[in-house]
């Protein structure tokens, strides 16, 4: 299914690489500090198990050029994962999660149906969980899931080490996902350090995949979270991207940047958040030179997770629009508010703004495309509500709003987008 080069093999035994945050850890034992947090119910000292459900349902009007027939929609999303870890003399670790998501949508006759394993691995582990390695699938995901948010193939490993009061982590992965067009390569080094309440990282991220021949992404990038002071909190994510691809006659190199920054600020009471945020991937105002100054983000990222800490997951860069970030300027702010009860209100206004005017827009959830003659996409406000409760419960309100700028020239109305999304763990 893939092949792992020797080299990989010799990097990952001279090398400490990262920090790759697949779900928060459970801590039973030292071993299974990797095991998802959902997978509470121990069984017999060395067998773990848990699951999680998550539904959906909704209503989103549309940009008419994707369902000309329609126009609104609405939706359900039925979701479910059953997972088990088992580990054995204090050395042997074997998990698999298994996943099965069922989508209705008005007008289309046949549900969408989709189910297989999100992780299937063993490996080793040493007893006092300072080493790992690891062969089959793993579930990735970074805490803004800006590098990944996938299930990957391949060969994992991990290394942690304790430095004073500093938590070191190193991981690295070489391996493959399966892809419509092929499959795509992927070989990733990162180390993060910890202390306290802040976070330091750097990563080494390379995709070769079939876009043509030498079709590359390589990534170097730095990010940074945490306390700045006692009321104020930060994320920075730096990236520079490499490559090459191949155009209609010749091979472009890629020589492409972006970075995505926030503050917030919580005042001593700690009831309101303020949240101010600014994102970039730069673009390619001149496709003839040779070299494409465009920004492309892995390929696994989903843009979804925390906006620092409290709150809950959102779709960070909109909810609605769910753009990636390329050729793309975002222009974040909002509050939240952190209400008893586990309650937290948060309302977000993102201002979208392309770098480089364009007819292209990696956007997830608008199909029409922009007119290329002005630079102005246009704004949204999203508004999500989330209570948590003690019995493993929780319950989200998402309410958005896209009005499209001049890039639209009128194409398009205000998109709307609303919907109940209920998760339980077990």
């Amino acid at each position: 299914m893939f092949r792992i080069k020797l080299v990989s093999l010799f990097i990952f035994l001279l090398l400490p690489t990262s920090t790759i945050a697949q779900h928060e850890p459970n801590t039973t034992s030292p071993s299974q500090t990797d095991l998802p947090w959902y997978s509470h119910n121990l069984e017999l000292s060395d067998f773990s198990w848990g699951g999680e459900y998550a539904g959906a349902v909704g209503w989103k009007n549309k940009d008419r050029s994707g369902f000309a027939d329609l126009e609104q929609q609405s939706f359900s999303d039925q979701e479910i994962k059953l997972r088990a870890g088992f580990e054995h003399f204090n050395w042997l670790q074997a998990s698999a999660t298994l996943k099965a998501k069922k989508t209705y949508r008005s007008g289309i006759r046949n549900p969408e149906f989709t189910h297989g394993f999100e992780s299937a691995y063993f490996g080793w582990a040493s007893a006092s969980g300072g080493a790992e390695i690891s062969l089959g699938r793993k579930y990735y995901e970074d805490r803004r899931g800006f590098l990944f948010h996938e299930s990957l193939d391949g060969l994992h490993s991990t290394i942690r080490w304790l430095r004073k009061e500093e938590q070191w982590r190193a991981d690295f992965f070489a391996g493959r996902q399966a892809e419509g067009s092929g499959p795509v390569d992927f070989r990733l080094a990162q180390v993060t350090m910890k202390q306290k309440a802040r976070q330091l990282g750097a990563y080494y991220l390379s995709r070769s995949s079939r876009e043509g021949p030498g079709a590359r992404r390589v990534f170097m990038g730095f990010r940074s979270s945490g306390q700045l002071l006692s009321s104020l909190e930060h994320w920075a994510e730096f990236a520079l991207m490499g490559g090459s691809r191949m155009s209609e006659f010749e091979a472009v190199s890629r020589r492409a940047w972006g970075a995505d920054v926030g503050l917030l600020w919580t005042p001593a009471e700690g009831l309101i958040t303020t949240i101010a945020a600014y994102a970039y991937g730069s673009g390619d105002r001149d496709p003839d030179d040779g070299i494409d100054k465009q920004f492309r983000q892995t390929g696994l990222q989903l843009n979804n997770g925390w906006v620092g800490h409290g709150g809950t997951k959102l779709k960070y860069f909109g909810e609605l629009l769910k753009p990636e970030l390329s050729n793309l300027a975002i222009s974040t702010l909002g509050l939240r508010w952190s209400l008893p009860a586990e309650i937290t209100v948060e309302i977000l206004h993102h201002r979208y703004r392309q770098p480089v005017a364009s007819t292209t827009l990696y956007a997830y959830g608008l199909s029409q495309s922009p007119s290329g003659a002005a630079r102005s996409l246009g704004q949204e406000w999203d508004l999500v509500v989330s209570h948590r409760l003690p019995n493993g419960l929780r319950v989200e309100l998402n309410l958005a709003q896209f009005r499209p700028g001049a890039a639209f020239q009128g194409r398009i109305e205000p998109l709307n987008l609303a919907y109940i999304d209920l998760r339980y763990f077990f």
